[in-house]
């Protein structure tokens, strides 16, 4: 498994977790994170794992084709610029058998007054990273948007699940499973 844009491991957790590792057996896990810091915190978090610090969203990525059963974009693309995205996608499709992307969906929230803190929490979301939300924003797409940036990077969408928000963090994602298109 391959997490690209792994920030501190935390998501990666649970593939160490005693149940998981019973149930499923050991996973080889890869983190990737583009900020130093982070990439130290990963590391030290999850020693099992092999930490990579690379830069650049557009830069090809220091694998071999087919490396990897999957790579998780979790929460990556919004942070990606546009223009960088088919690249970025290019190298996850080269280098896995499958990609898990989970995105953010604040326009699914099922209020209106939902949909404005889902949209007010993705907003202030982008302000840790230093990236100006008036940049980003416009980056959060909508399930049929997905799905077209997916075809036209040559992915398949083999499934995908709704992940409603809750109370802490109410905004509402998507996880998209996609492989290769033949």
């Amino acid at each position: 498994v391959l997490d690209w844009a792994c920030g501190d491991g935390g998501l990666m957790s649970w593939a160490y977790d005693p149940a998981m590792v019973a149930a499923d057996g050991p996973l080889d896990v890869t983190l990737v994170e583009s900020n130093p810091e982070l990439a130290e915190k990963a590391a030290e978090r999850l020693p099992q794992a092999s930490v990579v610090h690379h830069e650049g969203d557009g830069a090809a990525w220091p694998f071999k084709d087919a490396e990897f059963d999957v790579v998780v974009l979790a929460f990556v693309l919004h942070h990606v610029l546009p223009s960088d995205r088919p690249q970025l996608l290019e190298e996850a499709k080269r280098t896995a058998k499958a990609v898990l992307v989970l995105e953010d969906q604040p326009q699914a929230a099922p209020s209106e007054a939902g949909r404005r803190l889902a949209w007010h929490v993705t907003e202030e979301h982008f302000r840790p990273f230093g990236q100006n939300p008036d940049d980003y924003l416009a980056g959060v797409l909508c399930d049929d948007e997905w799905r077209m940036l997916f075809l036209q990077s040559g992915l398949e969408v083999m499934s995908n699940e709704a992940v409603p928000g809750s109370l802490r963090h109410p905004v509402p994602h998507l996880l998209y499973c996609l492989k290769p298109a033949k």
